[in-house]
């Protein structure tokens, strides 16, 4: 299987993958790659867009047919392959917002209970 044209999917993960699913590329279009002499792929960045939060399965299509065939690697046939978590500071941030207001909230009241 050396220097074979093949394209890597991320998909949307499904717990049970049947001959002739259809793949469908979540990352923006798939990556067509060539196998190296062992039939290895070389490290290949396949998802160059803002992740999406979910989980996924990295999928190679070996005979370039659009459809997951018997046979054909996949990073996960029987759990999540790949999940997508958000970023630190896409919780962080308003995280730090909520912590803030609830703190101007408890001074403000502690300084209007010492005016009355």
């Amino acid at each position: 299987m050396s220097s074979t044209d093949v394209d890597i999917y991320v998909v949307a993960n499904q717990d049970v993958w049947n001959d002739n699913d259809t793949l469908t590329d979540v990352s923006g279009g798939y990556e067509t790659r060539t196998t190296e002499s062992e039939g290895s792929i070389a490290n290949t960045k396949i998802w160059s867009a803002t992740l999406t939060e979910g989980d996924y399965d990295i999928v190679v299509d070996t005979n370039r047919n659009g459809k997951w065939n018997t046979g054909e690697p996949i990073d996960s046939e029987v759990d999540v392959g790949l999940s997508a978590v958000p970023e630190f500071m896409t919780i962080a941030i308003p995280v730090a917002a909520v912590l803030g207001l609830v703190f101007l909230m408890s001074r403000r009241s502690r300084r209007s209970r010492r005016r009355n």
